[in-house]
Formats: structure tokens, sequence, C-alpha cells
């Protein structure tokens, strides 16, 4: 029987240990740059769970970046908290100026991660969390990010 908490808790514990000997290691130096970590995988095998359980646990290790995006915000959601909010005109220049890691179209809206908001994260000495679809990672995989990459497979398809 496929017990999503026991295998989420499971596999938040393997990320922290992979990558933060101590869970205060990642704020040990601000001059030290921490690999970021480059998560994908099917919408609905677990990754949020995993990340979630992952940041309970080691809150002082792991952050995201705030990607950017051309969509409208939704209720509740907060400029520069959930995402930057700007329009395709914006972005399209960022793009074309290289401002970004990566970047894909979904829905007819642009959506993004800066290098800007990498380093951001990077600078208070946590692992950057980026999670990605697969033309993401695609991009990320082209630039020297020097990222770490995972892969979230369910051991059941039927779990999707």
């Amino acid at each position: 029987m496929y017990n999503s908490y026991v295998v989420a808790e499971t596999a938040a514990s393997k990320l922290a240990h992979q990558f933060v000997s101590s869970p205060s290691a990642a704020l040990a130096s601000s001059t030290k740059m921490v690999r970021p970590v480059v998560v994908s995988g099917p919408s609905g095998g677990g990754k949020s769970t995993i990340l979630k359980k992952a940041f309970q646990e080691y809150p002082d290790a792991f952050a995201f970046s705030v990607s950017h995006t051309t969509r409208q915000p939704r209720p509740g959601e907060q400029d520069g908290k959930d995402y930057w909010f700007t329009s395709m005109r914006e972005m399209s220049e960022m793009i074309k100026m290289g401002e970004f890691v990566e970047h894909a179209q979904f829905g007819g809206n642009m959506y993004g991660t800066s290098k800007k908001a990498v380093l951001d994260v990077q600078q208070t000495g946590r692992i950057c969390i980026l999670d990605l679809e697969l033309q993401g990672v695609r991009n990320i995989k082209l630039t020297d990010l020097n990222a770490k990459f995972i892969l979230i497979q369910t051991a059941n398809l039927e779990v999707l």
C-alpha cells in the first residue's frame, strides 16, 4: 500500500542529508555559494509533498527562488513573494538581455527564474530549490548554473 506521508518523510530526509551536512550548515557563510537543486517530476507525483516536508524539517537549509510570470496574480498572491508579476513586453526584454537561467511558456503565459533570484537565495547560504517542468530543466542544463538535479518518480502510475 502506498503511504504518501512515509514516502515524503523518507525522501525529504534523503534530500536534506544529501545536500546539508547539518541542519544549520547551509547558513555557514554568505560568501560560500551553495549549488542550486532542480527538482522535477510528474504532476501529482509527490514533488510538492517531499519539498514541503524538507522545508519543515530543515527550515534554514532550503529556500525557493521567486520566479517571474506574465500571468495575472491569483487571489492572495503577492508580488515579490509568490511571483514577480510582470508584462510580456518586460519579460521578453529580460529574456533578450540574458537575465534568466530558465524560462518557459505555458497556457499563453511566460514563467522564468532570473539569475538574480537564484543569487538572492545563494547569498543567504541556503540551498536554492527550483521546482521546474521539463522545459525548464532542459534550459537549466544549458547554463553554467552548475545545479544538481533530482527527478521525483512514483513507484506506481496509479498514484498519478
